[in-house]
């Protein structure tokens, strides 16, 4: 691979990293070679966290004001207590994830996106990876809200909702390690 070197008449031009070809420094991809930037990554990232908080948000806070709306002696349980409970904490932290994500996402390194220094980019993929352990914790609050929920309904409901959980699951991580 021979790099091409900068352009005088352009600095705003680098080498890639990938194949040596020149790009713009905030370029998110080479158009030569496909090389993305980590940053570029973690901003992806924390924009599909955003989108997918904002509707969990909305389907948690539903499902709250549904339970505490409906009239019915099953609904008085104290099993629902905590699932309304488990879907309000669940809604905080995916308000924190969405509105830490897009703040981390708009203020990213003031260096350029292809050569930020390494320590800028670690700083940033801590804090990246940080939002998804709290999206995953929250996540994890609503699923346990649902099997509880299933439970209240009915045995049969909550084993068969245990079953689906653990199918997504077990499908997830198939598809993430392979």
């Amino acid at each position: 691979m021979t790099s091409t070197p900068p352009d005088p008449a352009h600095p705003e031009l680098t080498p890639c990293p990938g194949c040596g070809k020149l790009m713009h420094q905030r370029s998110l991809q080479c158009l030569q070679c496909g090389f993305r930037p980590d940053l570029a990554n973690y901003q992806e990232l924390l924009g599909s966290l955003g989108t997918i908080s904002s509707i969990l948000i909305g389907f948690g806070l539903s499902g709250v004001v549904t339970l505490a709306t409906t009239d019915s002696e099953k609904m008085n349980s104290p099993l629902l207590y905590w699932v309304e409970g488990m879907w309000v904490l669940a809604s905080f932290l995916l308000l924190a994830v969405l509105v830490l994500g897009e703040f981390l996402r708009r203020t990213e390194p003031d260096e350029i996106l292809l050569v930020a220094g390494s320590r800028e980019q670690d700083r940033y993929g801590r804090r990246c990876m940080l939002l998804l352990c709290v999206f995953i914790a929250a996540l994890f609050l609503v699923a346990l809200g649902l099997v509880l929920l299933a439970f209240n309904l009915h045995p049969g409901v909550g084993a068969v909702t245990i079953v689906g959980l653990l199918l997504a699951c077990g499908f997830s991580w198939y598809w993430l390690t392979t």
